[in-house]
């Protein structure tokens, strides 16, 4: 196929990638870099989660090496991601922040999270009074395995960056 390098020509030594392997491998070595530090762990400690040395880690992020089908299996399972996103364009911050509340999220109970996504409307519609925006923040489904969960109230003049919700 036109454009595509078999795989039995590529090698994990640089000089032999173009620019456009070397472009994807830098892609793939920020995302993986992306994706590590939001857990605040180190090179090492991912190379021990994905039996690989901590300087192949390195190389990787740097774009150096070019990982194993084998070796992207391990990695996209250690994120909990498809390996497909391991090539995505590194997010924007906004995307990064929604990733660390994610996995801020990822081992609560489901009643925990409704009840953080009912808070978390509940804020932004205070914020987008007090902002003056007309936008609608979308409505999120407060129903769990015990059935509804009981609306959260929050004071009408409660002030939305008050841990307590009552605006003291």
């Amino acid at each position: 196929m036109p454009g595509i390098k078999p795989l039995d020509k590529l090698s994990d030594k640089s000089s032999d990638l173009d620019k456009h392997d070397q472009s994807e491998l830098s892609v793939l070595g920020q995302r993986i870099r992306q994706l590590r530090k939001p857990r605040n762990w180190s090179q090492a400690t991912l190379a021990e989660l994905c039996d690989v040395s901590p300087s192949y880690i390195g190389s990787v992020e740097r774009g150096e090496k070019l990982p194993s089908l084998q070796v992207l299996s391990r990695i996209a399972k250690v994120f909990s991601v498809r390996i497909g996103t391991l090539f995505e364009v590194p997010a924007t911050p906004e995307e990064t922040e929604i990733d660390k509340i994610s996995i801020m999220l990822r081992d609560k109970p489901l009643e925990d999270i409704h009840c953080i996504a009912q808070v978390t409307e509940l804020y932004l519609r205070r914020l987008a009074q007090l902002r003056g925006y007309d936008s609608e923040v979308e409505k999120c489904d407060s129903t769990t395995e015990k059935g509804p969960m009981p609306p959260i109230r929050i004071h009408k003049d409660s002030d939305p960056s008050s841990a307590n919700g009552t605006g003291q």
